[in-house]
């Protein structure tokens, strides 16, 4: 299911829609977003195709982000050290995927449990 571009908040709580369905506004804004991250103190690396919610309190010392990896306005307040692995599990993402397709986009991560029950 495709969810209007400009819908900056659904993003936000949805980052795994990012990356196929972001506009080029809301592309420019997160290379902007990144942009803070690099130059606030600490240390931080991003991989390929990251997203982090501007809403996000992210203020940690060491924020490492691998390939494919968000870090959503619901994540909990980084302040210290995050490092998030090389990518979300690969079944995982598939699973979060075919939840976004199947409607579950704006929902919360807890409509996964009924796919899940369903064998989707």
């Amino acid at each position: 299911m495709n969810h209007p571009s400009h819908d900056d908040g659904l993003l936000e709580h949805c980052p795994w829609l990012f990356a196929g369905q972001a506009s080029k506004r809301q592309r420019a804004a997160q290379e902007q977003r990144q942009k803070r991250l690099f130059a606030a103190p600490g240390e931080v690396r991003l991989g390929e195709d990251c997203f982090v919610a501007e809403s996000a309190a992210v203020h940690p010392d060491v924020l490492h982000l691998g390939d494919r990896s968000y870090i959503a306005a619901h994540d909990a307040d980084l302040a210290e050290e995050a490092d998030v692995g090389t990518a979300r599990p690969a079944p995982l993402s598939d699973l979060l995927r075919r939840a976004a397709e199947a409607g579950h986009g704006p929902h919360s991560v807890t409509a996964l449990t009924e796919m899940l029950r369903k064998g989707a």
